[in-house]
């Protein structure tokens, strides 16, 4: 006998399947529901014409496997599902028993001696899979990532197998990626493809990451990974400081004087460019050492 508890909030209630065909005078065919002390028929009361191996509740329906071909008048090849309001066939079932049922995500699982189930030929014994939706799960979600500027970064995601004619597609806040080098100098590649990876990392490809993946039956949404840059990038040209922001692809007496106006103690050390020396960073001081970067690199911006 299989008994499994299905419904939602006080609407849930008990259910029993086996070869029983009665309860104390009434007729329940191999499936009944619990109704406060009674069991009662499940359905029209037609009910299984075989035994009933397995039940199981999984994504709002009740499952029902066994050695039956029918439920309530309706063919249903040793697998079928209750709706709250009537039984009905899982696709084509299979061409043998089923004894066992189980449920992984979104997905049915179901064993039995049975070879076939729709028009898969299986090896016996046999597990099978089905799908309410049709849909993927993701079995690997991205993971955060972290990146010194300049270094690489990768995320990736694993559907479920068995799914064929995927699509992938990566985005970053919500919006989509391509292929190729980015406006910061960064490279993306993999876009459209599992694995998705950036070489040369540089501010503004911080984020959160995600993938689409399309399916014929729909699109299903990875968790959001975050990318963390934990090194600040140095500028290209570092002596170019004026004019604000970004300077002017020159080194002249604006960085020359800018240097000057920003002379002593960084008040905001991470937001101290006239702190150009020395290189990379910087020492949180404007001084002399400053001063003699900008006149040595004077002149055009390589």
């Amino acid at each position: 006998m299989a008994i499994e508890r299905h419904g939602s909030g006080l609407n849930t209630r008990t259910y029993a399947g086996g070869s029983f065909t009665m309860s104390g005078t009434t007729t329940v065919n191999r499936i009944a529901v619990l109704n406060g002390a009674n069991w009662q028929p499940v359905g029209n009361g037609i009910g299984f014409n075989n035994v009933v191996y397995g039940l199981r509740s999984i994504g709002g329906y009740l499952y029902a496997v066994g050695a039956f071909t029918s439920v309530d008048g309706i063919p249903a090849n040793r697998i079928a599902r209750w709706n709250g309001s009537a039984w009905s066939a899982v696709d084509f079932g299979a061409d043998d028993e089923a004894n066992v049922l189980g449920a992984l995500q979104n997905e049915v699982l179901m064993g039995g001696i049975f070879t076939t189930v729709d028009a898969l030929g299986l090896v016996s014994p046999a597990l099978a899979r089905f799908s309410a939706t049709g849909l993927p799960w993701i079995a690997q979600q991205p993971s955060a990532d972290s990146a010194a500027c300049g270094a690489a970064a990768d995320f990736s995601v694993m559907p479920s197998p068995g799914h064929p004619y995927l699509a992938f597609q990566w985005r970053r806040d919500g919006i989509l990626l391509s292929d190729g080098p980015t406006p910061a100098g960064s490279i993306i590649a993999g876009t459209t493809t599992t694995a998705l990876s950036i070489t040369n990392v540089q501010p503004g490809d911080d984020g959160a990451f995600d993938c689409v993946i399309t399916s014929p039956c729909g699109n299903v949404f990875s968790n959001t990974a975050l990318l963390t840059i934990t090194s600040p990038c140095a500028p290209l040209c570092p002596a170019d400081i004026a004019p604000v922001p970004g300077g002017d692809g020159l080194v002249n007496v604006q960085d020359l004087l800018a240097v000057i106006g920003a002379w002593g103690a960084c008040g905001n050390p991470s937001n101290c460019p006239a702190d150009i020396a020395p290189a990379p960073l910087g020492d949180d001081l404007v001084n002399v050492q400053d001063l003699l970067a900008v006149i040595g690199a004077w002149g055009a911006c390589p």
